[in-house]
């Protein structure tokens, strides 16, 4: 990820770093799943996972991540 727009609340200021793994990729559901391995997140958590899910209807498409 480049970048990312804030669309609520207050960004803290910090830029942080998070080097992560492809843990799962499910081409079926159209879904990946990310372990993070490094990095600034693992300072507060004892482990971190991301999946990135895409459900298509014709020509939209609606992209969710859960953390």
């Amino acid at each position: 990820i480049q970048n990312c727009d804030l669309h609520d609340g207050q960004w803290d200021g910090k830029e942080r770093v998070a080097k992560e793994i492809i843990e799962a990729i499910d081409e079926e559901k159209k879904s990946v799943t990310y372990k993070v391995i490094e990095g600034d997140l693992m300072e507060l958590y004892k482990t971190f996972k991301l999946t990135v899910h895409v459900d298509t209807s014709g020509d939209d498409n609606l992209v969710t991540w859960t953390f």
